[in-house]
């Protein structure tokens, strides 16, 4: 008899440490910044994402309970050529004033195409105020 209820013990921690990892990989939708906020955090070290032919549309930012960060961006190509995008064209605006680019991350376009892609930024403390592109 104790055989067996070892046994479903371990089951029961096995499936609750699986239902645990599970849990940590939930984002949820982050309440939005409005565009007609500014916000001018010092950039003493002129940190911006490299020059490229991609505005940003619109975004959705998405954090972890363990502090995942992710943004659905909706990029545009401005060119009358097709580009390929590179994470370093697009960064995020933190909380504290830090700004990061996404993990590695490419994607061609078309003249003018639309693309959404999401990106992730990894774990932070703070969340994420505005995702912006340089053209």
């Amino acid at each position: 008899m104790s055989k067996v209820i070892f046994l479903f013990s371990i089951l029961f921690s096995v499936l609750f440490c699986v239902n645990s990892l599970a849990a940590d990989n939930v984002f949820h939708i982050d309440r939005s910044v409005s565009d007609n906020i500014d916000i001018e955090f010092a950039n003493n070290d002129h940190i911006e994402p490299a020059r490229s032919d991609f505005k940003v549309v619109n975004y959705v930012v998405m954090s972890s309970e363990e502090g995942g960060r992710k943004a659905v961006v909706t990029l545009v190509n401005t060119s009358s050529g097709s580009r390929i995008f590179q994470s370093n064209q697009v960064y995020a605006l933190f909380a504290d004033g830090k700004r990061r680019a996404p993990n590695a991350y490419k994607q061609e376009f078309s003249a003018g195409e639309l693309i959404s892609m999401t990106l992730s930024f990894g774990i932070r403390d703070l969340p994420i105020l505005r995702i912006y592109t340089r053209q």
